[in-house]
């Protein structure tokens, strides 16, 4: 099913952060998400929460190992029914939400919006009148600028779990968790179970989510070979990694093949 951008004339991205590690250093990753219908993106989360959790209030966290992981993986597909912007960046979080801020500005700008909205998850920011600064230079203007608690910030608990699929992505890439290693997840039939390579989860389960541009390496006449590029889009990496270890750490993010995989 191929995902349609976001209506919204002035759309607003959910901010969480994580962590990763590219050629032996500390990488911030700040992941966005915008909705193309906020209603419908908290009623599923709730759906899905209230399957393994007694309160709706009950934060969801990727890295939450009071859920098992079995069950968390299954929180991920939803997020193709959003649009992502991702940051990796090699300094400071207040650095990486300053280069967030003018990608989540160029998608704006590209997609003719007329304005952003931007709801970081606390402790993010590390000085607000600096990115304030920073976001007045854009136009299409940033209309505005908060700080949450993912307690209760439903949206903001998507954004966790995408920086947390992008560093486990980052990680398949660098050889820290093996990509082929299978996995149980739900068959196409009722109550049944099959595996498969945890990589290929996560590229189906993300593939529609960060925004990016579809280009045909086929010959179009033999052979198709859709695949959506990604870089400079929804992914922007800021890093002083030699450019190999950069390549091999967003090899499982950048290039998703776009065809039927059925």
């Amino acid at each position: 099913m191929k995902k349609e951008a976001p209506a919204a004339r002035y759309p607003t991205f959910y901010v969480d952060d994580s962590a990763c590690d590219i050629a032996g250093k500390k990488h911030v990753i700040l992941a966005a998400l915008t909705f193309p219908d906020e209603h419908k993106a908290i009623a599923d989360w709730l759906d899905k929460k209230q399957q393994f959790r007694p309160h709706p209030s009950d934060e969801v966290k990727w890295n939450d190992r009071s859920i098992p992981v079995e069950q968390r993986r299954k929180f991920v597909p939803l997020l193709n029914n959003a649009l992502g912007i991702v940051v990796i960046h090699d300094s400071t979080k207040q650095a990486a939400a300053e280069r967030l801020c003018t990608q989540v500005w160029r998608y704006c700008h590209e997609e003719n919006k007329d304005g952003f909205r931007l709801r970081f998850d606390k402790n993010i920011i590390e000085d607000r009148q600096r990115l304030k600064s920073h976001l007045r230079a854009f136009y299409p203007p940033c209309v505005g600028l908060s700080e949450h608690d993912s307690d209760y910030e439903i949206l903001i608990q998507y954004a966790d779990f995408l920086a947390g699929a992008i560093k486990l992505k980052v990680d398949f890439g660098l050889g820290a968790r093996n990509p082929n290693d299978k996995i149980t997840v739900d068959g196409e039939n009722p109550g049944s179970k099959e595996e498969m390579e945890q990589s290929f989860y996560f590229f189906a389960a993300l593939r529609y989510c960060l925004w990016g541009h579809v280009h045909d390496f086929g010959d179009g006449v033999n052979n198709n070979d859709p695949r959506k590029m990604v870089i400079e889009r929804g992914l922007v990496v800021n890093s002083s990694a030699e450019s190999e270890a950069v390549d091999r750490a967003i090899s499982f993010i950048d290039g998703d093949y776009m065809g039927c995989i059925h």
